[in-house]
């Protein structure tokens, strides 16, 4: 949540959609819940990130009907660095993006 926030901030957009599967961080950062001791930092660094966009939407998500970003994160739990696909969706996550799209009628 806080990287996606630090690149929609660079590439200047100012109206974003933060989607999570944590109830958890998604109510600590709009101060709806009280901040567990662990997360203190990284729920004051997304709250500053918060402030560079003109509106932000914030949604919970339950993790069982995230598919895509399942498919990220098991992507991403199997490579060494970071990495951002910018111009094209990645070829791992296009079973998954049309289950999506095929539930929501896009």
């Amino acid at each position: 949540m806080k990287e996606g926030l630090a690149f929609a901030a660079r590439k200047g957009f100012h109206n974003v959609q933060v989607e999570g599967d944590s109830k958890l961080v998604i109510h600590a950062v709009l101060g709806h819940w009280d901040v567990p001791w662990n997360l203190l930092t990284v729920v004051k660094e997304i709250r500053e990130l918060a402030k560079k966009f003109f509106a932000i939407k914030w949604n919970h998500i339950f993790r069982e009907v995230n598919f895509v970003e399942d498919a990220f994160a098991k992507h991403g739990s199997r490579i060494l660095s970071n990495h951002i696909w910018e111009s094209v969706t990645p070829q791992f996550t296009s079973y998954a993006l049309n289950f999506d799209c095929i539930d929501t009628g896009i």
